[in-house]
This record gives C-alpha cells, structure tokens and sequence, in this order.
C-alpha cells in the first residue's frame, strides 16, 4: 500500500473542477425534466412523482452513514498503509449493508402499502405507483452496499474518479429520460425506471471500478474478513454520520412529506421544486468542505492543523461569497427565468410566484449559515463527530416542529413550513 496520503494542489484543483461539472450537468436534469413532468402528468400526479423520489432518499438513511464512515477511517495514516485492514474495513461495511438491503427487500409489500395509504394515492395511478416504489426499493438495497466504492475513493482524495463516472451515467440518465417524454408514452414508474436504474448501475461501476483501481480482489471481500471490532469502529463514526444525514433530510425531505400528507400531494411541487433548485446549486458550494473531510482525517501535527485552518478561513470566504452572489442573481432575475422554465398549462404565474418566493428564503437561510457546513466536515474529520450532529439534529428537528406548528396553527399553509425551516 501507498505511504502517501496527501492531496495535492493539482489534484484539489481537478477534484473541484469535476465536482463543478458534475453540478451543471445534474443540474441540467431537472431542468429539463421538471417541466417535461409538471406538464405531462400535471401537478397531482407530478406531487406522487416527488414524494416518490424524496422516500427513496430517505430509504439511504438506513445505510446509518456507514459510507461516510468509511471516507474517514480509510483515509487513516495507520489503515491506509495496510492492505489487510483495509480490506478488513471495506468487507465489514459490505456485508453490514448487504444484510440492511435484505431487510428492505424482504418489506417492499408493507412499505410500498404504506406509501399509497399515506398519500391516500388515487385509484387511476396506484398501480404505476405501486411499480414505482418497488423499482426504488430494489434499487436502493442495489445501491446501499456499492456506495463504499464512493467512500474508498473518496478516502484516497479520487473525487475527480467518482465525478467522471457519476457524469457520464447521468448524461446517459438525461438522454433516456428526453427520449421518454418525446417518443415514447411516458409514466411514473418509466421515470422510476429510469432514474433509479441509472443511479443504481453508476453506484455498481463505481464499486466495482474502486477494487480494481486499488487492486483489491473480489475474493477478499468476504464473510471472513467480517471484523466485529472494526464494525464497533465503524458505527461508532457512522452514528452521528447519520445524525448529519438525518437532520438534513428532516430539513429538506420531511417537510415536503409533512406538505403532501397535511396539506395535499399537488402542493409538493411547490416546495419541492426549490428544494431541488438549492440541492442542485449547493454542490457548487460544498465542493470546498467535500474535499475537506478526508483531508482533517490526514492531519497529524501542528503545522498541518495551522494549514488546515488557514485553508478553513479561505474556502469559507470564497464560499460564502459565491452562495451571496447567487442569491442576489435569484432575486433579479429568478422569476422570469422559472417563467420561462415551467410555466405552461398545468403551472401558473402564482405558483411560479411562490417557487420563487420560497427559493429565495431557502438560498438566503444557506448563504448565512454555510460557514457551518466546512465547520461540520472538519468537525466530523477530526473525531467531534457527535457534537457536531447533536446540533444538526436538535436545530432540524426544532425548525420542522416551528414549521407544522406555524402550517397548521397559525393558518400560515405551505409558508408557515417555510418559515420553520
């Protein structure tokens, strides 16, 4: 194994710079598939189509931050040098995940039941909703295990790796899904198809691409490399990994949840649509504190810690800086441009209104508080894990309280959830 686990400046310029272009692709998707949806199916039908996709993300939840685990202690001086603990780590947190995703296979009937009583689904679209949550489920228990291609390459500073895979798989996500709404006859769970089959196939390359490219064989990942001691390790780091998790989707998922169930499923869009515009921005933003992690995992003396810090002070600036400048462009030019973007028969002026109005609240609340963000990736890194995601969580779960409180007492609808978070 390499002595060597520093990144260096080229390779920080080349992992921001793939991380950037994953962005403007990822951001295309949505932006051409949001109205292709809206108006196909409607905002009813749209609204199931969201809430879909948000519960899919929430099933990663059960993979417990295992993956973001692993970016830490892999990138470790003392398991970094050794292949057989290296190799003892990654089979731990395959093998755990494969019995997660067997779980999940084993319930798909309850929950996908679950998901149509939910949402009180209607009778013309619960059998394609009903597909659809089976394709997510599978997918998913597909996609758990294979995530530590992500975390083995991301603990070796190989963002760049993981950018060029997850490019190419998405740009061949956005032809496919082009062709859908253009010449095929478009539904739900073709969508779902779709864009969960996609995820799941890079997720998979990604993996497999990871052993290979560090000469690890398939043979050793297996049942006798199982280390109880390094799965103590690993949930020790990976519970408050999905404290972090949890308390961003109770944020930014729950909510849209909370709207469909309390409100009605055809306001989802409304919320969920600027919900997507921020998640798609941000990763311009969090390229900075994503490279960040493995390299707090690395420090090991005074100068690196100085090092660390002068970078802390400089990537906070730049970042929140960047996060300002796009807020002020939103708020000029914002509306004409979700105008031009979604408006048609199914979506008016006053949604477009209030996305609009909602985006900018969301971005403004990011752009105060981004410094946060390089703050918990150092904090995670460095062993301050649990306080860290202690504060994620309390403060997500006080803002999601606030909002159903001002949505369904203070007669403030879709805004009062808004204002919580």
């Amino acid at each position: 194994m390499t002595t060597n686990n520093k990144a260096t400046n080229k390779q920080m310029l080349l992992n921001v710079s793939t991380i950037w272009i994953n962005r403007v692709v990822l951001i295309l998707i949505p932006l051409i598939s949001t109205p292709l949806i809206t108006n196909t199916f409607g905002l009813e039908v749209a609204g199931i189509w969201f809430l879909a996709s948000i519960f899919g993300y929430q099933l990663l939840l059960l993979e417990v931050g295992i993956s973001t685990s692993l970016v830490r202690l892999l990138a470790k001086k003392d398991i970094f040098q050794s292949k057989e603990k290296s190799l003892k780590i990654i089979s731990t947190a395959f093998f755990s995940l494969i019995l997660i995703s067997l779980l999940l296979i084993a319930g798909v009937e309850k929950i996908s039941l679950y998901f149509i009583q939910a949402f009180d689904i209607p009778n013309t679209v619960m059998s394609d909703t009903k597909i659809l949550i089976y394709i997510i489920v599978f997918s998913i228990s597909l996609n758990l295990p294979c995530r530590i291609g992500y975390s083995i390459f991301s603990s070796r500073h190989r963002f760049d790796i993981v950018q060029v895979i997850d490019t190419v798989g998405q740009v061949i996500k956005l032809i496919l899904i082009i062709i859908l709404f253009t010449i095929a006859n478009p539904t739900i769970f073709l969508l779902g198809a779709i864009v969960f089959g996609i995820s799941s196939l890079i997720a998979v390359i990604l993996f497999i691409y990871s052993l290979k490219f560090y000469n690890f064989s398939f043979h050793n990942i297996a049942p006798k490399n199982f280390s109880i001691r390094y799965l103590n390790k690993i949930l020790s780091l990976s519970g408050a990994a999905f404290l972090i998790t949890l308390s961003s989707m109770i944020l930014l998922q729950l909510s849209s949840f909370l709207v469909g169930i309390y409100i009605s499923p055809k306001y989802v869009p409304l919320i969920a649509i600027p919900i997507m515009i921020l998640n798609s921005l941000t990763p311009f933003f969090q390229a900075l504190p994503t490279i960040t992690g493995p390299i707090a995992a690395g420090v090991s003396n005074l100068k690196e810690k100085e090092e660390l810090f002068e970078n802390f002070k400089s990537f906070s600036l730049y970042s929140t800086s960047l996060c300002l400048f796009s807020l002020l462009t939103l708020l000029i030019i914002g509306r004409p441009l979700l105008e031009i973007w979604l408006l048609g028969d199914q979506v008016t002026i006053n949604d477009i209104e209030i996305i609009h109005k909602i985006l900018l609240i969301l971005l403004g609340a990011y752009s105060l508080s981004f410094s946060s963000a390089l703050g918990r990736s150092v904090l995670v890194s460095v062993g301050e894990h649990w306080k860290s995601a202690n504060i994620d969580l309390v403060t997500s779960i006080l803002a999601i309280l606030m909002g159903v409180f001002l949505m369904l007492y203070a007669d403030l609808g879709l805004m009062g959830m808004i204002t919580g978070m």
